[in-house]
């Protein structure tokens, strides 16, 4: 590319990852690189379209929005967990409202993982308060209420009170039946 742009051959110096040259008394050291593509700013806006429209309950909209979005696959997931969270949040929000609750709940045990590996409480929150969701989907209600109290048991002490609202009408039902068996009655 320099070459293309006119910079002169001998003032080209090309290195290997890991080698060193001097120029003055600047020494300088060929590292990798991420180059910033603007896919960041996409995936988190596709993030917020999914997440509004899940939360008006639209799924094909928010599957559409999806479809742009790459999953995460090997040591993807927990080496881009803080900057992509978000997206892989609503992708297994997305899962659950397909019907695809098994799949949901086992993407979520991978970011439950992650999440407390990283120690992001509010991770954690939204991971089992969707892994409520998915259990109620598959008809474990009991399930439902236990991944509920744990997140809720997290939740409180934090102030978490969006995480649960923008989840929409299964989890207003959720609380409502966690609170009619005494679960955080004072917090639900």
């Amino acid at each position: 590319h320099l070459e293309c742009w006119g910079v002169p051959t001998e003032r080209i110096t090309a290195l290997d990852w890991r080698e060193t040259t001097t120029i003055g008394d600047v020494v300088l050291t060929c590292t990798e690189a991420r180059h910033f593509s603007g896919s960041i700013l996409y995936r988190y806006a596709a993030g917020i379209m999914i997440r509004l429209a899940l939360s008006r309950g639209d799924g094909p909209l928010a599957a559409r929005w999806a479809s742009g979005l790459t999953p995460p696959s090997g040591d993807a997931l927990a080496d881009n967990f803080i900057l992509r969270k978000g997206e892989y949040l609503v992708r297994a929000w997305l899962l659950i409202t397909q019907g695809q609750a098994v799949e949901a709940e086992q993407f979520l045990d991978k970011l439950q993982a992650v999440a407390e590996s990283t120690g992001l409480a509010g991770s954690k929150v939204e991971i089992l308060a969707l892994k409520a969701l998915a259990r109620h989907r598959k008809k474990d209600l009991s399930g439902a209420l236990i991944a509920l109290a744990q997140a809720l048991a997290i939740g409180e002490p934090e102030g978490y009170t969006g995480t649960f609202v923008d989840l929409g009408a299964g989890m207003v039902d959720l609380l409502s039946q966690a609170r009619s068996r005494g679960i955080a009655p004072d917090y639900v």
